[in-house]
């Protein structure tokens, strides 16, 4: 396997990882009666939160991140992050 191979390999756990991130970030605006389509998670946030559940480097995190964001998997707005819905729309 070659690094990009790697780094793709990680996009289902890390995708994993935000959908925890982002529940609670719903769950939040809820309690305040505020769209959940809102949600969203600071990328840093989300990178620490993939080296601490899956004991990965920043460098590694970084680049899963960036990878995400590359396959638009992942919806990106400044420093937030959102996960696409199947169609390609949030």
């Amino acid at each position: 396997m070659n690094a990009e191979q790697i780094i793709q390999s990680w996009h289902k756990p890390a995708l994993h990882t935000l959908g925890s991130l982002l529940s609670v970030r719903k769950a939040n605006l809820r309690k305040i009666n505020r769209p959940e389509s809102n949600a969203m998670v600071l990328q840093q946030e989300f990178i620490e939160s993939l080296m601490n559940y899956h004991r990965i480097s920043l460098w590694q995190a970084s680049e899963i991140a960036a990878s995400l964001i590359r396959a638009q998997r992942v919806a990106k707005y400044g420093r937030f992050l959102q996960i696409k819905n199947e169609g390609g729309k949030q």
